[in-house]
């Protein structure tokens, strides 16, 4: 699953309904978080290499991945969300045998030790290297490539296989010519079903469908005059038998999956007059997306807002715009049941805190075209304060800019009047975050100063 980064300012209402928070060691720099099929565990990955499972409901530590000396290269978890194993793609290092791992426990699932037409036992042999591994059909087998490296490179030899963990054998081996523009991939993925498998060159810009069950390959994708088909195979989202590209300046673009004839193509610019920053898929029709658009009719400038797009309809849900900002620099992870929004770094930027908040306090409804949410609302140069419940309580309000500094305080004391209507102090134009504190509750409000 990707990050989001937002450059926007965030909103009181977002934070009335968190779910957990953790602290990490502020050492490693958690860099992703990101979902693991078919189960309720994360994946935090640091800059470090350190990897973690996380429980996704309250975030409690499950497991520590590891990674033996001869493994390298990227770590890659099954559909089933059950295994895990190291990408090798690292030729300082010799493979003759990978591990697939149990994600709880680490304990080997099974050891491989693949040999093609006894290349091994051929003079001049010297290594092999596994790439492009995955596990396919509930773990059952292993689909990718293996490549046989001799002392005389022009012997060297490669093949793309499908390989049975049951009975031990090859139910594919096709040679790969190594001078073609598949000897090497760029990136390499399988369909949420298992049945088909994507591989882009890393020598040219094209693309092409392994059929797994069939064992065959369709033709190349070429991206030449703006192929959108293959743009959509070199960054993907999987809605169904759908396939979705999302491009910030062209929008959205579906095609029917394997076939990649045209669905849908969206034009979100030239439609609606945003541009996309960055997107999730949510509850199959979903998009959940940041968008961009020139502010002020400037090359330089950008207002940047969140908003829920229906693919079928055509039609915005939700639009943060009038009331949803978010800080500068905050990066989000929105799991995919989009019930539940995951900040890497806490609001106030502290490192080493990981928050996660009900993701349905985004949609806010503005009622009778009024500024409230929540108990806070600003007119003018003034936020007004209903403060009706908290009679009798003491309270302390601060107010703190976008880089979590304090710079002003409107009360502090006991709450004796059921409406304060507090004057902003003078505050330079920007985006502000108050806080107030109360016994049981602390209760936010984001707002901008505009001079």
């Amino acid at each position: 699953m990707k990050i989001l980064i937002l450059l926007i300012l965030l909103s009181s209402t977002l934070f009335s309904q968190i779910l957990w928070e953790i602290e990490v060691n502020p050492n490693d720099l958690l860099r992703d978080v990101t979902e693991i099929p078919n189960s309720d565990l994360l994946l935090f990955t640091y800059n470090t290499g350190k990897l973690e499972i996380r429980r996704s409901g309250d975030g409690s530590f499950v497991n520590q991945l590891i990674r033996k000396p001869n493994e390298s290269g990227e770590l890659r978890i099954s559909n089933s969300g059950k295994i895990y194993h190291k990408q090798f793609y690292n030729y300082n290092h010799s493979n003759d045998s990978m591990d697939l791992r149990f994600i709880n426990n680490n304990e080997t699932f099974k050891k491989i030790s693949l040999s093609v037409n006894d290349l091994e036992n051929t003079l001049g042999y010297k290594e092999k290297k596994y790439f492009n591994i995955f596990t396919i059909e509930n773990d059952t087998k292993l689909i990718g490539r293996i490549y046989y490296l001799f002392e005389n490179r022009e012997n060297d030899n490669g093949f793309f296989f499908i390989y049975n963990l049951i009975t031990n054998e090859f139910e594919m081996k096709e040679e790969i010519n190594l001078a073609s523009d598949y000897s090497v991939i760029d990136k390499s993925y399988l369909s949420p079903d298992d049945k088909y498998m994507v591989e882009v060159s890393g020598i040219k810009s094209k693309a092409r469908i392994c059929d797994i069950q069939n064992k065959t390959f369709s033709l190349d994708f070429i991206d030449s005059n703006n192929n959108s088909k293959f743009t959509v195979l070199n960054n993907p989202s999987f809605l169904n038998n759908k396939m979705m590209s999302v491009n910030y300046a062209e929008g959205i673009s579906l095609f029917t999956f394997p076939e990649l004839e045209v669905f849908k193509i969206i034009e979100t610019n030239n439609k609606f007059g945003f541009l996309v920053a960055g997107s999730y898929l949510c509850n199959d029709d979903l998009v959940i997306n940041s968008f961009k658009k020139k502010y002020n009719g400037s090359n330089n400038e950008y207002e940047y807002w969140y908003t829920i797009f229906n693919l079928f309809s055509e039609s915005i849900t939700y639009n943060s715009y009038d009331n949803i900002i978010f800080p500068v620099g905050v990066k989000m992870v929105i799991l995919k049941n989009c019930n539940q929004v995951i900040f890497i770094n806490d609001l106030d930027y502290s490192l080493g805190k990981v928050t996660s908040y009900n993701f349905h306090t985004l949609n806010i409804e503005n009622e009778n075209n009024s500024n409230e949410v929540g108990h806070f609302v600003k007119i003018g140069s003034t936020i007004n304060f209903n403060s009706r419940e908290f009679i009798g309580q003491a309270a302390n309000i601060d107010i703190f800019n976008s880089t979590g500094s304090k710079v002003g305080n409107l009360h502090n004391g006991i709450l004796n009047q059921e409406i304060y209507n507090f004057q902003i102090p003078e505050l330079p134009s920007g985006a502000y975050f108050l806080q107030c504190q109360l016994p049981n509750i602390n209760l936010n409000f984001n707002f901008v100063v505009v001079r």
